[in-house]
């Protein structure tokens, strides 16, 4: 399969202009691709009831988003695709991506996440994962270190950010004090689908007119995601 070809063909019905305004199949650039930690109710639940949370991460689903750039004179982030278990195997699942451009680049680059990190004076790395909790419009890089946990921000739908901004360093504690009564009015109310796939017709309107396939890839883009790792600083 032809995943250029695939963006290409379906870049007018995807309505942004950043795909849309593709003019040859060889202005497609993919960046590299990222694990996303879909995070499931076990999750949310020890987050916000100060337990333990990394045996949770490591056993919540996951996908790969693999970023999308237009070149030209420079090399653009226009969105992503992402990679899933579509009927037992890998397969393309989405194309557009539900974040902002600029956040897929951030997500997909170590270098630049290890900059940030050491800029901010975190340290002594221990784990990282880039975790999608759908229901508050957020993806998180989180970070456990000798001393603490962090979470930062990648905002997708501004109308729900709960107080905090994007890329903002929050200790657990301080995430904890704006999202646990959100949270809880969710499950009360059993609004709470924690685990499911981002929203695609969020208000940012990044991705309203993503597009799911089913598809499937090819083996070398499975080795290719299977090798993506995340440099420690």
């Amino acid at each position: 399969m032809n995943i250029k070809k695939t963006i290409f063909d379906l870049k007018d019905e995807l309505g942004r202009e950043e795909f849309s305004d593709i003019k040859n199949i060889d202005e497609i650039v993919f960046g590299e691709p990222y694990k996303v930690i879909v995070a499931d109710y076990a999750v949310i639940k020890d987050l916000i009831n100060n337990k333990p949370i990394l045996e949770s991460i490591e056993k919540s689903p996951y996908s790969w988003e693999v970023p999308i750039f237009r070149t030209r004179e420079v090399l653009e982030p226009i969105g992503s695709f992402e990679v899933d278990i579509v009927d037992g195997k890998w397969g393309l699942a989405e194309v557009g991506g539900y974040m902002f451009p600029v956040d897929i680049e951030f997500s997909s680059n170590p270098e630049e996440i290890s900059k940030f990190l050491e800029e901010n004076q975190i340290e002594n790395i221990n784990s990282f994962f880039h975790i999608c909790i759908s229901e508050l419009g957020t993806d998180f890089l989180y970070v456990n270190t000798d001393d603490n946990e962090y979470f930062i921000p990648l905002i997708y739908n501004v109308e729900s950010s709960y107080g905090y901004k994007n890329r903002q360093i929050l200790t657990r504690d301080e995430l904890v004090e704006k999202v646990e009564e959100p949270i809880k009015r969710l499950e009360e109310n059993k609004n709470l689908d924690i685990g499911s796939s981002p929203d695609t017709t969020n208000p940012n309107k990044i991705n309203k007119y993503a597009i799911v396939l089913i598809l499937s890839l090819s083996i070398f883009l499975i080795i290719l995601l299977s090798n993506r790792k995340f440099k420690k600083v």
